[in-house]
């Protein structure tokens, strides 16, 4: 036998009602930010090897289908941010820089255009150097989007 997804209906207050998946919930939170952090490529899944300059928006530690997208519970979507290493000063104001401006571009749409009732960013996590496949070093941190369902 084989398995398939299990629907889930959104309340009717939500996007006009309709079905909702995690994938869409992922893919309205990478319009949020693209539409903001253009000198990012914004990758709406994980990525093995995202390029430099890349926001990957990841998946929850947990995730039931039946009570998160029912309304019953929230989520928590690590959105994970991946700068080249340049040098310590610069890649230091990077960071800093990326920091602020992905907080704004999450929260720009704090609905995700209806997806969620409201979101909201926890604080980073992850801070620190990452070698990537190809040898380069990224400067990378996390920050968990909170979506409330």
């Amino acid at each position: 036998t084989s398995l398939s997804p299990v629907p889930c209906t959104i309340p009717t207050h939500r996007a006009g009602g309709g079905l909702m998946s995690l994938a869409s919930v992922r893919t309205a939170l990478q319009s949020n930010i693209a539409a903001t952090m253009t000198s990012y490529t914004v990758y709406a899944h994980e990525n093995k090897s995202p390029v430099s300059w890349a926001i990957v928006v990841g998946w929850p530690d947990t995730y039931d289908p039946r009570s998160t997208m029912a309304g019953d519970t929230d989520l928590v979507i690590p959105v994970r941010v991946e700068i080249p290493w340049q040098d310590d000063e610069s890649s230091d104001a990077a960071l800093e820089t990326a920091m602020d401006a992905i907080v704004a571009a999450i929260e720009s749409d704090r609905t995700l255009g209806g997806a969620c009732d409201d979101l909201s960013c926890g604080a980073f996590t992850d801070i620190g150097a990452r070698t990537m496949p190809d040898d380069t070093v990224n400067i990378t941190f996390t920050v968990p989007v909170e979506i409330l369902v």
